[in-house]
Parts: structure tokens; C-alpha cells; sequence
């Protein structure tokens, strides 16, 4: 019995020395790698900051191979690389003891206003002759208030089709450091026409501004219009870019809608005469239109005119009958109260029409 406990005692030191070398051997102060990652509190999307890393070997032994990885949320990138990567891996080699490294780099929000975001460090390394790896990590949370650049998008809320309208861009700097080549882009639906712009465009909805320091503002005024089918809802998105270091960032982004007001006169055009299979037009056939209009407020329009265009080189002209005024030089019909005397004043839910007859030429213009 004795010879037993005597057995058991022994193995039991022995398994006790296994656990004080394996301590030993990992070193116990293996894992006293202190990391830390400093960052402003809170930033501006298109304002570049920095991440300051510090790493602090408060163990007794060197610790080798040491690797920085640094990982950040969607919408924050380094600017020290060529893309927008949010993982950046760095060796940062043997770190002696009581050595303290420090590692700045430049990062960038890129979007995500009025969010929290975590950024995340982590340092992995092997302590003394010990061929496991080790990692400490550290985070820190960044507040991404709003963009360093304000922009601001202005519409009217709704528009009748064809009709000209303005749209008002803005931008100003309300960060403490300079921008530079800063772009902004609009892009408009496809039945939007641009008519005029305040500031010439460097190419279609595009404005290179150049530099534009803290506290310069700047506006540019477009005009142009819309075509669609009433109520149709219509978007205007504005983006601006800045280059921070050797590449562009985006920095701010708006957007703005306009829906189409139906027409206060409708309007709908029909034509007969059409001699061919499936109202196909032949030559020499004889054409008449008919344009019906009709109230569709409430009140009463005044002094209605109403235009008519006729466009091709297969109209004759020379044998156009109408009530309208004419005019040759651009193929234009006009009528208006002279003319059609209920055009003075078109009722709610009133309706009338104006017409116009011509024949087809007999042959194709040969251009």
C-alpha cells in the first residue's frame, strides 16, 4: 500500500514538473505583447486620419517573425496602397525585449455617415524558440460623421413633360483640410436633356473643380428637361471625388427626385388616309391629322396655343390645308384663339380639335 501511494506521489511531481516546464517553455511571459491602436474619435467621410499601432515587448525574450494585420469595415480604406483594401498584412520581423514599435498608417472613410465603425489590429509572432504562434489584437471605434464635403442636390418636386426646368448644385468645404480635384458627377435619367449649364462641363454631367480649400464653397445651375409618362418618378444623383494621395476617393453622394405632373391638356393625335396594309403610308396618299385636346384641371385655360411640327422629307407642303398659321421655314403649324376661336378659353373637361390635311410625295427625296 505504501510502495502504491509511494507510485502515485511520484507521478504526480512528475506531472506537476511536465506542466512547470511546458509554463516554462512557453514562457510565461509569452503572451506580454501589449498592443495598442489609437484613432480620432470621430471623422469625416473624405477627410483622411490616422491609425497610430503600438506594440510594446514587455516580455523577457525576442519575439520573432512578428506580423501586423490590420483590418478595417467596408467603409473605411488605406490610402498608402494602390486599391481599397480593408486587410492590410505587414512583417514587421524580430522584436527584441523591452522593445517598443510604433506603426503609423493613413486610412479614409468612404462612405457610412452617421455610423460606428470597429477597426481591428492584430500582431501574431513566436516567443523565443517556441514554434507556436501567438497573437494580441486590439480595436478601437471610429464615429463617421458627416462628409468633409458638403454637397447638396436642388429639383423642383414635380414638372410637366417637355417643360424647362432648373436643377442647383452645390458644394462646400467643411473640413479643416484642402481638397483637391475634386469632380462632381450628376447623372440624370435618359429622357433627361441638358440645355444649359452655369459652368461648362468637362465632359457629359461631369465638372472638374479642381482644388477647393477648406471653407470654399461653389454652386452650378443646370437647365434642362423631362419626357416620360405622367407621375413617372425620376432620380438626379450628384457625386463628388477627391484625390487623397495618388488616387481618387468618392466623398459625398446625393440625390434628389422628380416626379411628372400630368399635362393640364392632354393631347392625342390620330391619323387616316393611309392607303397601305396596317395604316403603312404609300405615296402620293393624302393625309389628314387630327390633334384632339381636352381640359384635365379644374379650371379654365387661357389663351391656349397649341404647335405642331412636321418633321421628314415625305410631307408635301405645297398641298397643306389648315385653318393654322404656317411657317415654311422650319415646317411649324400654330393655332390660337385668331384661328380657332374656342382656344380663348378651354373649360374643365372641355375638349375640342384642330386638323390639318397634305399629301405624301409621289417619290423619296434621293439625299
Amino acid at each position: 500500500m505504501r510502495k502504491t501511494l509511494l507510485i502515485l506521489l511520484g507521478a504526480i511531481v512528475l506531472t506537476a514538473a511536465g506542466v512547470g516546464l511546458y509554463i516554462w517553455l512557453s514562457g510565461g511571459d509569452a503572451g506580454n505583447l501589449v498592443v495598442e491602436v489609437t484613432a480620432p474619435e470621430r471623422v469625416q467621410v473624405g477627410v483622411p486620419f490616422d491609425l497610430i499601432i503600438s506594440m510594446d515587448n514587455a516580455s523577457n525574450q525576442e519575439l520573432r517573425d512578428a506580423q501586423l494585420t490590420i483590418s478595417l469595415p467596408a467603409d473605411i480604406v488605406l490610402t498608402t496602397t494602390s486599391s481599397n483594401k480593408t486587410i492590410e498584412n505587414k512583417k514587421l520581423g524580430a522584436v527584441p525585449p523591452g522593445k517598443l514599435l510604433q506603426e503609423t498608417v493613413t486610412a479614409v472613410a468612404i462612405s457610412g455617415e452617421n455610423t460606428v465603425k470597429s477597426i481591428k489590429v492584430s500582431v501574431s509572432y513566436l516567443p523565443g524558440s517556441i514554434s507556436s504562434r501567438f497573437e494580441q489584437t486590439a480595436t478601437t471605434d471610429i464615429v463617421i460623421v458627416e462628409s468633409g464635403m458638403f454637397t447638396d442636390i436642388k429639383t423642383p418636386t414635380k414638372v410637366l413633360g417637355g417643360e424647362d426646368f432648373t436643377i442647383e448644385l452645390t458644394y462646400r468645404n467643411i473640413s479643416e483640410k484642402d481638397f483637391s480635384n475634386v469632380e462632381l458627377r450628376l447623372a440624370t435619367p435618359p429622357t433627361f436633356v441638358l440645355k444649359s449649364a452655369s459652368v461648362p462641363q468637362s465632359a457629359t454631367g461631369l465638372w472638374r473643380i479642381g482644388s477647393v480649400p477648406k471653407g470654399v464653397e461653389g454652386k452650378i445651375t443646370v437647365a434642362g428637361s423631362l419626357m416620360g409618362q405622367d407621375d413617372a418618378v425620376f432620380e438626379f444623383r450628384l457625386k463628388a471625388s477627391a484625390s487623397i494621395g495618388n488616387k481618387s476617393y468618392p466623398i459625398s453622394e446625393k440625390q434628389a427626385s422628380i416626379s411628372l405632373s400630368p399635362s393640364p391638356l392632354s393631347l392625342r393625335l390620330t391619323m387616316s388616309g393611309a392607303s397601305g396594309q396596317n395604316g403603312v403610308v404609300l405615296a402620293g396618299d393624302y393625309l389628314t391629322y387630327t390633334l384632339r385636346y381636352a381640359n384635365t384641371t379644374d379650371v379654365a385655360l387661357k389663351d391656349v396655343v397649341i404647335h405642331a411640327k412636321l418633321t421628314g422629307e415625305m410631307f408635301d407642303t405645297n398641298t397643306l390645308s389648315t385653318n393654322a398659321s404656317f411657317r415654311s421655314q422650319d415646317n411649324l403649324l400654330t393655332w390660337n384663339a385668331s384661328q380657332v376661336a374656342g382656344l380663348a378659353s378651354i373649360e374643365p373637361a372641355r375638349s375640342g380639335q384642330v386638323s390639318f390635311s397634305l399629301r405624301a410625295k409621289s417619290s423619296q427625296p434621293i439625299i
